[in-house]
Order: structure tokens, then sequence, then C-alpha cells
């Protein structure tokens, strides 16, 4: 008999008590402010796809990837990820070997379950955002020379 316990077979209460084995125990807090736009989230990814190019990223497409490198990384927009559990809306990359992953959300729209998850399994680099002031403050924050 082994003296560690059987993750496979834990208790509900042993996983509640020890969330940073079990990511779907690992609470994230998604409020959001009551003066948040209610645009839809499709203007919100276009203002944010349009600062990332501004900064000097590039979107990661065929055309792009034949110019050359960017000045500052890549980001990859993934387009209808309605039922993806393993990624967030948009992966950013950086030359320098950063990765930061964000969920572009609008007030009246849910977090599902497993965005929940993959943000509280990183939060250093995976976040939530309702705006683009909030989303560029956290990322001006993390990359340097931004």
């Amino acid at each position: 008999m082994s003296k560690y316990p059987d993750l496979q077979v834990a208790s509900e209460a042993f996983k509640k008590r020890n969330p940073g084995a079990f990511p779907e125990y690992r609470e994230v807090q998604v409020v959001m402010p009551e003066d948040a736009p209610d645009e839809p989230e499709s203007e919100l990814q276009k203002l944010v796809e349009g600062w990332l190019n501004f900064k000097g990223f590039w979107d990661r497409s065929k055309k792009n990837i034949d110019v050359g490198a960017p000045p500052m990384g890549w980001y990859y927009h993934l387009i209808k990820p309605k039922g993806n559990p393993i990624l967030l809306d948009i992966v950013i990359m950086t030359n320098a070997g950063q990765w930061f992953e964000v969920e572009l959300k609008r007030p009246k729209r849910n977090i599902l379950k497993h965005q929940k998850q993959l943000i509280a399994q990183d939060p250093e680099r995976r976040s939530l955002f309702y705006d683009l002031p909030s989303f560029r403050d956290w990322l001006t924050g993390k990359i340097d020379g931004l």
C-alpha cells in the first residue's frame, strides 16, 4: 500500500481541500463591472487584435508567416472555439518565448467551466477580459518593452 493517496479515486472532500492537484476545484472569480460595454464580443475581439497589431504582434496566418518575423511576436485567434476545452480565445506568443492566453467576454455571457479551469491552472499567463483597457494594462505589465 502506497503512502500517497490515489488521485484517481479521491473523494470530493479531498479534491476541495487540495485544489492545486485538481484544477476543476480552483476558484476563479469573474465579476463583470456594471459599466462594461454591452456590444458584441466580436467588437472586443477586433479592438484587441487591432491593439496587438499596433504593438507589433501579427496574426499567425500563411500571409504573415511568408513575410517574416513580426517585431514583437504572434497571436492566434481561435475562430468559433465553442466546445474547445483546450484553448482560450486568443493565444499570444512573444519573440522572447513567452506565451499568454486570454478569454474575451461581454456582460450577460457566462464563462464556461473549462475556461475557468484553464485560467485557474495558470493565472499568471491566462486571464479573462471584458474591455480593451484591462487587457492592455495586463499584457503591458507582463511583456518588457510593450
